[in-house]
This record gives C-alpha cells, sequence and structure tokens, in this order.
C-alpha cells in the first residue's frame, strides 16, 4: 500500500511538471511609448537570426506571440 502512494504521487508530480512546462524559459517584452503598445512573450527555448529580425528556431512546445495595439486620438 505504501509502494502505491508512493507511485500516485510521483506520477502525480510528473504530471504537474510537464503540464506546466516546467524548466522551460518563459520571456515577456513589453514597450510602451504612449502611442503604440506591443508585447513580445514566449516560451520554451527560441533561437533568432543573427540579426534578431526573425525566429530561426523554437523548440518542441515552444510557443510565440505578439501583439501591438496603436491608439488613435
Amino acid at each position: 500500500m505504501e509502494n502505491l502512494k508512493i507511485t500516485v504521487a510521483a506520477i502525480g508530480l510528473l504530471a504537474l511538471a510537464f503540464g506546466c512546462h516546467m524548466g522551460q524559459r518563459h520571456t515577456v517584452i513589453a514597450e510602451n511609448n504612449g502611442h503604440e503598445n506591443t508585447r513580445i512573450e514566449y516560451g520554451g527555448r527560441t533561437y533568432f537570426n543573427y540579426d534578431s529580425t526573425a525566429i530561426a528556431k523554437i523548440t518542441p512546445y515552444g510557443f510565440v506571440k505578439y501583439k501591438k495595439i496603436i491608439k488613435v486620438s
């Protein structure tokens, strides 16, 4: 019975770790100049090209979100 409890606890911890993408990087870059709001969010390992103008590679289960809002007066 004790082994069953330990096994269930270990499986629960593994599920939690993989479900939360534990160990992956999570980065948010936000800029607000009063006229434009820009937000870039990415997770996992994201590799950019030499001059940082494009994404060269993203690891499995990685993601990129980009949002730009322009305020109209």
